[in-house]
């Protein structure tokens, strides 16, 4: 297992080299947001209102967070990686009965290793969330005769969010960028690839190595809310009530139907 900074300066396997992530992260994210608010109501007459009311809201947080990487993930190496050091190859061959005459840079062999690296050439991962939420309401209300007093009102709203990643890698790059038998060309060339140098410190990671395996990615979440809903409220007054009672029994009867749908 292959842990942070695992090869030794010797070029053996083991070891690992900590890391002070909590410079780069972003304990107060910062935040915009706009929201505005509309009520309105129309008497119709002594008995009868209607009403709408309307929300708006769009907030933008951003987020850092410290560099990506590989933690630990597996990876199908082949033992012939040019990028894999001599006594590291050594003790993987050794670990796996690959006899001393196929160890060599440039044999298809895979091996399945746990790779634990920090990619702090990638800089600070980033992320940006646009979440905008819309939601509106009209209904009418009211009394009836003998004070029963109804509600009947019609909701809808949506939520929306984008979220946009930045610096946080491609575990599918990685892999095919590891699959290397020399340094220029890797054993799958599809999209461009270049072999990935994972096994070396700091800065071995070239630009071009991280503009192959570094992906931004965007993702998008949406949910739509309709409801319809009415209730009605009141009492029988004396026709229903109990002689121990200051007041007559009371009702309350609701409906509701709720449609949600999220993509």
């Amino acid at each position: 297992i292959i842990g942070f900074g695992a090869i030794r300066p010797d070029g053996s396997l083991g070891g690992s080299a900590p890391f002070n992530f909590n410079p780069l992260n972003l304990f107060q994210t910062p935040l915009d947001r706009l929201q505005a608010n509309a009520l309105a109501s129309f008497a119709i007459n002594d008995d009868h209102e209607a009403y709408a009311e309307l929300i708006y809201n769009r907030s933008d947080v951003r987020q850092q967070l410290a560099p990506s990487g590989s933690f630990f993930n597996n990876y199908l190496v082949p033992i012939g990686n040019p990028f894999l050091p001599t006594l590291a190859r050594n003790q993987l061959c050794a670990a796996n009965g690959i006899p001393a005459a196929n160890c060599v840079v440039g044999n298809p062999q895979e091996v399945r290793l746990a790779l634990g690296r920090r990619f702090t050439e990638f800089g600070p991962r980033l992320g940006d969330f646009e979440n905008t939420m819309f939601q509106g309401t009209v209904g009418l209300r009211g009394f009836l005769m003998d004070g029963w007093r109804y509600d009947a009102y019609y909701s809808f709203g949506e939520a929306d969010q984008v979220q946009t990643r930045g610096n946080w890698g491609s575990n599918s790059r990685v892999q095919q960028a590891l699959r290397a038998l020399n340094t220029t060309s890797c054993t799958n060339t599809a999209n461009g690839c270049v072999p990935l140098n994972i096994f070396g410190p700091e800065g071995s990671i070239t630009p071009a190595m991280v503009n192959f395996i570094d992906l931004d990615s965007i993702g998008r979440q949406m949910v739509n809310q309709d409801v319809l809903g009415g209730s009605l409220t009141g009492d029988f007054g004396d026709r229903l009530s109990s002689p121990m009672a200051t007041f007559p029994v009371s009702f309350a009867f609701g409906a509701e139907h709720r449609a949600v749908d999220a993509a």
